[in-house]
């Protein structure tokens, strides 16, 4: 993306070309669908590349959020690592409400409302491939249950009075920077 963003379109080109030579029939380019302007530019141009080299495509999707209700969490979070508030919010945070968690018939709808120069056939066809990826893959996730990394640390050091601790002295200097 960063090559089409930058009007590099034949280097673009050649790079795809480099990787299918590379990585033959395991070589897909990713589809996305949300409201930036530069991503419906880079997803329309990246499949049409695609289909002039005959690169499969699947359909992905940034998901920052799980549902899009939550995208408000996310903008105070960036906020957060970024420096902003609420009064003075972060450069960084995205125009758009779109990267949450999608089910194929979203993925679509997201495609038509904002305009994509995409057919339907061509979106499941992504989808399609998108799922004999997965059903290749030998990974298993149990919902519900949180697996973060263990790390060796003092036996009386509490994560969760840290966490606490941190969180209140962050709230007490951003309360101070308005």
């Amino acid at each position: 993306n960063s090559l089409l963003r930058h009007g590099e379109d034949k280097a673009c080109m050649q790079l795809l070309d480099d990787y299918k030579q590379a990585f033959g029939d395991r070589f897909y380019v990713e589809l996305h669908f949300n409201e930036l302007n530069i991503q419906k530019y880079t997803t329309e141009k990246i499949l049409k590349m695609a289909k002039e080299l005959d690169i499969p495509w699947v359909v992905a999707m940034d998901a920052h959020y799980a549902k899009a209700e939550q995208a408000r969490f996310h903008d105070y979070l960036k906020m957060i690592h970024y420096g902003g508030t609420r009064k003075n919010p972060s450069k960084f945070l995205y125009n758009t409400r779109e990267l949450y968690v999608k089910n194929q018939t979203d993925i679509i709808h997201s495609a038509l409302k904002w305009d994509y120069d995409i057919s339907i056939r061509d979106i499941e066809e992504g989808l399609d491939r998108t799922m004999e990826i997965y059903h290749r893959t030998n990974f298993e996730m149990e919902m519900g249950v949180l697996k973060f990394p263990k790390f060796n640390t003092d036996p009386n050091f509490d994560p969760n009075k840290a966490l606490k601790k941190k969180s209140i002295a962050g709230f007490h200097r951003r309360r101070k920077q308005g």
